[in-house]
């Protein structure tokens, strides 16, 4: 099954009233390590299912570097949702810098706030959605609880395997095996029709039908 891309947007502006009604808000955060040498590792998943969000979208829009957010930033607009999606290019250990910088801005809620990223306690090959709970050893993900002072924002998790015979430092920056891509392929795919059923339809619908 295809995910149903967002309408065409014709002014991508996040900040900025439409003027019709209440706009929604969301700011979807990505973790991952900038770099091409990290591109593929089993870390970067957040930046690829990003990607790949972007570009599944009719909504103009293109990734920009923005210096003052140490991020590379996709504006995106429909008629009733604004969407900023973000690649922190801090490092995955310091993504709450880049946050703290953009709610302080933009002045955002957590529950305005989607996190994507990689999870070591879920099996390789499968997602889950949640709202809050611990960080589970992930750094990125602390350093955003940090940055949030909570940690009630909604997050999109992606199962990299286990670490039982490997170093997890080491591990996570690993690139995946090539019998992994195949299951590394469907759950990206898998991924980004449970984010857009997240933007679209509420934590619960998507919970509902893609929490393995």
């Amino acid at each position: 099954m295809k995910p149903t891309p967002l309408p065409e947007s014709k002014n991508p502006s996040f900040d900025s009233s439409s003027g019709t009604g209440e706009t929604q808000r969301i700011l979807i955060v990505a973790l991952g390590n900038p770099g091409q040498e990290y591109a593929s590792t089993r870390h970067n998943l957040g930046f690829m299912l990003a990607d790949m969000f972007v570009a599944s979208t009719k909504i103009p829009g293109a990734w920009e570097e923005n210096k003052k957010f140490h991020s590379l930033i996709c504006e995106l607009r429909t008629e009733n949702r604004r969407l900023l999606v973000v690649k922190p290019q801090t490092y995955v250990n310091r993504s709450g810098t880049a946050i703290a910088a953009l709610i302080s801005f933009y002045k955002l809620k957590p529950e305005e706030i989607i996190v994507l990223h990689d999870d070591l306690d879920i099996s390789l090959g499968h997602i889950k959605l949640r709202l809050g709970g611990a960080a589970g050893g992930h750094h990125g993900v602390e350093s955003v609880m940090q940055a949030l002072d909570t940690d009630q924002f909604t997050r999109l998790r992606m199962g990299i395997g286990t670490t039982k015979e490997h170093n997890t430092e080491q591990f996570v920056v690993s690139n995946f095996a090539s019998n992994e891509h195949s299951s590394v392929k469907h759950m990206l795919e898998r991924a980004l029709q449970a984010l857009q059923v997240l933007i679209s339809q509420g934590l619960t619908a998507a919970q509902t039908r893609f929490n393995d």
